[in-house]
């Protein structure tokens, strides 16, 4: 069994949820972490909006380590009506994304919103595909995820890699989605309006 301890608390002074075969140990007296257990409970969304939400996220996922992505979806918010006109605006700009993992919580979904960049550099079949970690930061406002924590000192140096994906998005949220484990398609055309 893993054990993720949050925060800094006491042996007398923790919550703990269990998801799995993992173990998550949450200060009792934290607000937001109690949230966050409901959350992990009822299956629902969760936004990032601190680095206390990202640090939550890092811990509860393992930094993505050992897992895939498995499929990612973009919604522009343009389109063509049936009469030919175009809804000319890119009003949504949203990326949903399902990452597999070899460990608990098996499937992360997450949506980023309102992204200004991307970059998508996928594995070619000579290689594997696997993220060995990944890292979320701050900057300008804005969240940027990475599928790679592989840096030395600054996070910007990822940028340069020639094999990293990125995302930058004014928002993310995320759920446990572990029904949606193996091959079959997540999304299809009538799951994401």
């Amino acid at each position: 069994m893993r054990k993720i301890l949050y925060g800094n608390v006491s042996q007398e002074d923790f919550g703990e949820i269990i998801i799995g075969n993992n173990s998550f140990l949450f200060p009792n007296q934290n607000k937001l972490l109690k949230a966050n257990e409901v959350t992990l409970m009822n299956n629902s969304w969760t936004e990032i909006k601190t680095q206390k939400d990202i640090d939550f996220f890092m811990d509860l996922t393992g930094s993505l380590h050992d897992s895939c992505l498995k499929e990612l979806k973009y919604l522009s918010g343009m389109y063509v009506d049936e009469e030919s006109s175009m809804q000319a605006v890119n009003n949504k700009r949203q990326i949903h994304m399902i990452l597999q993992s070899q460990w608990e919580p098996h499937t992360i979904e997450i949506i980023f919103d309102k992204v200004s960049s991307m970059n998508l550099n996928p594995s070619d079949e000579n290689y594997d595909g696997i993220i060995m970690g990944s890292h979320i930061a701050i900057e300008d406002g804005n969240f940027v995820w990475f599928d790679s924590d592989d840096f030395q000192s600054n996070y910007n140096e990822l940028y340069n890699h020639q094999f990293i994906t990125y995302i930058k998005s004014e928002n993310i949220k995320w759920k446990i989605c572990n029904k949606h484990i193996g091959k079959n398609l997540f999304f299809t055309s009538n799951q994401i309006k």
